[in-house]
């Protein structure tokens, strides 16, 4: 490890690869030295900004017990421990109380903080004392009290779980029959929101924060995504929004959180209005595209790492000439593979699609590798079967 250079520890499991996939590179970028602490086989094993893999784990229960054994017997070495996706999260709010997770985690264990940020209830309820734009939610405790409270309020409506992850625990219902449905799709769970259903364009915004000051952040709309329409991003179409700093800074202040996060939200065009729907307390797969809206989250952490508050705030791509859109590699080519829409790998093909920016991993190729032999073959190989 080389000398003088911040010490960041990645812990994940191998849910939701995709959105870590240019973390360790971003942090590299910042100077930082990157330790990975991850489950066997997790396709980030294989990314060449990562200076110090420590011993894999079986599971994710076992990954937080070799978590605190390194912390044990390494305080204070790291500047920074990053909580790479929803299952690590939410296995160690189990230890909440326990001294070994305060300090480092990404907001106060012992307050309200850990319920807002982890579930929707306790997040939905926030944004509603706060002030924050937000769709009207009603928590129900069965399709009964559901089935009430939609034909008061009208179709169509959002169903999502307390928890969940990447759309997971989301559906939407146009009527009776497809409430009972869409209950059922989610495993009925004894509790889950109800909200009302927002026309618009969703999108999502990627932050930096420190300590609940957003440093950095750039916003896109979800033009396309994987597995369902409710599933991730996989092409995105950059946007600038006039409210979107204030929303920014009403979430810092709501969730003190210190860290890589980020917001789904939805853009009602009629009226110009951003909706909050969901906060993201890990980092989405968006901060290498920041750098398309003059927004480079390398020297935001950087500064973050330093003491340094410098606030960065996206431009307009369309003011300056880049890129408005975005393919993301690899979770566009995967759709194209899943989905069999082989004549939109077009967009792959250099040039053909000047206006849209791509970042396929040449700066990492041992993970690029990894990446074609381990999810695009497997993909090719069930669609042979």
């Amino acid at each position: 490890m080389s000398k003088g250079k911040p010490e960041v520890l990645l812990v994940c499991s191998d849910g939701g690869y995709y959105n870590l996939l240019r973390i360790p590179s971003i942090l590299s970028k910042a100077g930082c030295n990157v330790s990975l602490l991850t489950i066997r086989n997790n396709i980030l094993i294989g990314s060449r900004f990562v200076h110090c893999l420590l011993p894999q784990v079986p599971d994710i229960p076992s990954l937080i017990l070799s978590l605190k054994a390194h912390l044990d017997k390494n305080q204070n070495y790291y500047a920074w421990v990053i909580l790479g996706d929803e299952g690590v999260l939410f296995e160690l709010i189990k230890y909440r109380g326990a001294e070994w997770v305060e300090g480092w985690f990404p907001v106060d264990m012992k307050s309200e903080l850990v319920d807002i940020i982890s579930t929707k209830e306790g997040f939905a309820r926030a944004c509603s004392v706060r002030g924050i734009p937000f769709p009207v939610s009603y928590i129900c405790d069965g399709v009964h009290s559901a089935y009430a409270i939609a034909e008061k309020a009208g179709y169509p409506v959002m169903l999502k779980t307390i928890r969940g992850s990447s759309g997971s625990g989301v559906r939407c219902a146009q009527n009776a029959q497809e409430l009972i449905t869409a209950y059922n799709s989610i495993k009925s769970p004894p509790k889950f929101i109800l909200q009302n259903f927002i026309h618009g364009l969703v999108g999502v915004t990627e932050i930096l924060m420190d300590h609940g000051t957003p440093l950095a952040w750039v916003s896109s709309y979800i033009y396309q995504t994987i597995d369902g329409r409710f599933g991730p991003s996989c092409v995105r179409q950059f946007m600038v929004h006039a409210s979107m700093e204030k929303i920014n800074l009403q979430l810092g202040e709501m969730t003190k959180f210190h860290g890589l996060c980020g917001f789904d939200w939805i853009h009602n065009q009629q009226d110009d209005s951003i909706t909050v729907l969901e906060f993201h307390a890990r980092p989405p797969p968006g901060f290498h595209l920041g750098v398309v809206c003059n927004v480079n989250f390398s020297d935001a952490i950087r500064d973050m790492l330093l003491g340094i508050r410098t606030v960065r705030k996206p431009i307009d791509p369309s003011t300056t000439g880049k890129h408005k859109r975005a393919y993301m590699f690899p979770q566009h080519v995967s759709r194209c593979i899943k989905e069999r829409d082989f004549k939109d790998l077009i967009h792959w093909i250099p040039r053909i699609k000047s206006n849209c920016y791509y970042d396929i991993l040449l700066n990492d190729l041992s993970l690029l590798k990894r990446i074609i032999f381990h999810s695009f073959f497997s993909k090719l190989t069930k669609l042979c079967q």
